[in-house]
């Protein structure tokens, strides 16, 4: 069974609503998140202390979610941030049986935290690209060649981070809101957990966690 659980994907890809059904399946998702707003009605299920940390890693590499810095601009500050990931996750180690995490910016800033996981799952969640940008678009204003631009970039980071990882499951966002049970069941089987209604029921189409309309 997975130890720790990392949630990979683009910002209004669906990131929130797979944590969530990892947090109703009883997967320790953090102790603070950051609260619910009118882009993610049912919650963002993302642990504040693992955002303030690659929010952190993002700044002093020269960049932000959404101006993300060079891949070597990210790993030049890896040194300054060994400490505090690495004492994160011994925390939850040592605190949780099976635990994980969701933050967008983590498809940025994977490799350096992946040295300090022991047994990690990393779960992909991929949208339509289009529908990215759309929903980019409503929430931020980003111009929406813009967005398909950022999408795919992000997209490129993770699969280049993925392609050497031993325990990688790609998710469909679409696919899930088609059929919830089935990817519900799915995921509980490869965490080794029994499957609820409740995490079934937190999959809604029409109301996706990434705003209403999308």
């Amino acid at each position: 069974m997975p130890y720790q659980v990392v949630v990979l994907g683009m910002h209004r890809s669906g990131t929130s609503m797979l944590a969530g059904v990892l947090d109703k399946l009883g997967v320790y998702m953090g102790g603070r998140y950051v609260g619910a707003d009118h882009s993610n009605p049912m919650g963002h299920f993302e642990d504040v202390e693992f955002s303030l940390i690659n929010r952190g890693i993002l700044k002093d590499a020269g960049g932000a979610w959404d101006k993300p810095p060079s891949h070597d601009a990210i790993l030049s500050v890896a040194d300054k941030y060994a400490h505090v990931i690495g004492h994160m996750v011994r925390c939850r180690d040592n605190d949780h049986a099976l635990w994980g995490w969701k933050d967008p910016r983590t498809a940025l800033t994977a490799d350096l935290w992946a040295p300090h996981l022991s047994d990690p799952l990393y779960l992909w969640i991929l949208r339509d690209t289009t529908a990215v940008a759309r929903s980019l678009n409503r929430r931020n204003g980003i111009a929406g060649d813009v967005g398909i631009k950022l999408a795919n970039l992000y997209t490129d980071r993770i699969a280049n981070f993925v392609a050497s990882k031993r325990d990688v499951l790609c998710i469909e966002y679409e696919a899930v809101l088609a059929e919830p049970r089935k990817y519900v069941v799915a995921l509980a089987d490869k965490l080794g957990i029994a499957p609820n209604d409740e995490a079934v029921a937190h999959v809604r189409p029409g109301m996706n966690h990434e705003g209403a309309d999308g």
